[in-house]
């Protein structure tokens, strides 16, 4: 049924059969095309019972696809919404002579009567929220950047370059510090974990000495030292803050911290490692098994303890990536920031900031990332999710732990 039509014969559409119901709409669509093809030069006045038609269409909306929807809804008008480029956008409207040069894209009902040209509409100059939202995202320089990289290892003078090529303050100098040092640590204990998984005969021999002679940490190193030089360029440019935990005052530098760190990630990286290399068929299956998850979020892919679902995994889960990419993570996961940071710019120049930006962060896992844009952005209003509710946990305590510490 379609209640609310009122016009001529639709009126009577509330009560019609599926099949004449089909046959009506095969014939607007049919009325729709004939209209669309009467676009000439020789204008007569437009088929009434096509106008009576379309009108009838507007007590029904809810029957009509989104895009005629939108279409039926502005004023009267039956004009087509076209997909245009901003610079056609403001171009000015064709005249009526030259219409066969240039499609203005309408549907032919905007005839004047008595005259033998189509007035045609001006095309819109808005733009859909897809469209509109395809600006804010632009390819960073830093893909092609990444698209051409060619890992050869860790050359010391080309790292000395690198990094003399972006000092510009004190500031940068304490942010290299930071980082390089973070990775040190993190380098540490994938060679604490390494070796303490192999005394524990966790890791097959062949595999111990393909890891040995891999050079990974050089290729890690090298990879880390180009993502620590672009999160130090979009801080320059304002797009989100320094790390706020290179202040000494946060507890990773605590060394009681640290202590209880490195014993978890190394009694973590042995269990493992050991199911990664070992010869053995591993079952990645774990205790829960739910129809509400996915199949893939119930398989320890990572090899991680429990995957995601305890506490023990979601308090070790920082640490262990972290050694993973030796002390970069945080850096890579940033780089999310970097279109955001230039829609919240693009708002404050054009006057647009009024109101607060809700953001949804839809993975968030334990909220390292949630923490940085919030204290890069305060004011946006976030919300977390996980499928993990011991992954939520963690993450509230991280936010906790960061309001406290700000």
């Amino acid at each position: 049924s379609a209640p609310g039509c009122g016009h001529g014969n639709m009126h009577r559409a509330r009560r019609l059969a599926p099949a004449t119901a089909v046959a009506l709409a095969a014939a607007t669509a049919l009325s729709l095309i004939a209209a669309m093809s009467t676009r000439s030069e020789v204008a007569a006045p437009a088929p009434r019972a096509s106008q009576g038609t379309l009108r009838g269409l507007t007590g029904c909306e809810r029957l009509v696809p989104s895009p005629m929807r939108a279409m039926l809804r502005r004023g009267g008008k039956l004009g087509v919404r076209s997909t245009i480029s901003p610079a056609e956008a403001s171009t000015p409207a064709v005249g009526a002579d030259s219409m066969e040069s240039k499609d203005t894209g309408g549907w032919g009902f905007d005839r004047v009567p008595g005259k033998d040209k189509i007035a045609p509409e001006a095309p819109t100059q808005e733009l859909s929220p897809g469209m509109a939202d395809k600006e804010n995202f632009k390819i960073d320089p830093s893909v092609a950047f990444w698209e051409d990289f060619t890992n050869e290892g860790l050359d010391a003078g080309k790292v000395a370059t690198t990094i003399q090529s972006t000092i510009e303050s004190p500031s940068d100098v304490a942010y290299w510090a930071y980082s390089l040092g973070r990775s040190a640590y993190f380098i540490g204990n994938a060679i604490a974990g390494f070796l303490f998984a192999q005394s524990q005969g966790k890791i097959a021999e062949e595999f111990s000495d393909t890891v040995q002679r891999g050079g990974a940490v050089e290729r890690l190193t090298a990879d880390a030292i180009e993502v620590y030089k672009w999160n130090l360029k979009w801080q320059k440019e304002g797009l989100f803050k320094a790390p706020w935990d290179m202040n000494p005052r946060h507890r990773q530098f605590n060394p009681r911290y640290i202590g209880e760190r490195i014993l978890t990630g190394m009694e973590e990286s042995a269990q493992v490692l050991g199911r990664r290399f070992s010869t053995d068929d591993v079952d990645t299956k774990y205790w829960m098994k739910n129809k509400l998850y996915p199949e893939y979020y119930q398989d320890t892919f990572h090899y991680q303890t429990d995957g995601w679902l305890s506490t023990r995994s979601a308090e070790t889960y920082e640490h262990s990536t972290e050694t993973l990419f030796i002390g970069r993570q945080d850096s890579m996961q940033r780089t999310a920031l970097v279109p955001f940071g230039r829609w919240m710019k693009q708002r404050r120049d054009q006057g647009t900031s009024e109101g607060t930006p809700k953001v949804l962060e839809i993975a968030a896992g334990t909220g390292r990332f949630a923490t940085f844009l919030k204290d890069s952005y305060p004011e946006v209003d976030l919300t977390v999710s996980d499928l993990s509710p011991f992954y939520l946990e963690q993450a509230r305590k991280n936010l906790n732990y960061w309001r406290r510490f700000r």
